[in-house]
């Protein structure tokens, strides 16, 4: 089964999408967290599917890299071997 991490920043509909096309198509896959930098529709709906879910806010770190290492300890947290940057919007450093 593929784990995968979902990035949002917003309303979530690529997150849905996603999730729908596994449930529908029966694909061998698993959305094992919904991260986003900020508080979103798209957290609410994720949690409602049951999803785990994480907001990690770039105003809680002092370094972009410090941020981006939090991202990085979450997705590893829930064994995620793919990421998925479904609408997310920030951009992120080569070191990620």
């Amino acid at each position: 089964m593929i784990r995968f991490a979902v990035l949002i920043s917003g309303r979530g509909s690529n997150m849905t999408s996603l999730a729908d096309a596994i449930k529908d198509y029966s694909i061998a896959a698993k959305i094992t967290v919904v991260i986003s930098n900020r508080c979103c529709a798209g957290i609410n709906i994720a949690q409602n599917r049951g999803l785990p879910t994480r907001v990690i806010k770039r105003k809680n770190f002092n370094t972009k890299a410090e941020h981006e290492a939090a991202i990085a300890a979450a997705i590893h947290y829930y064994r995620s071997k793919y990421v998925f940057l479904a609408g997310y919007m920030a951009i992120l450093s080569a070191d990620f």
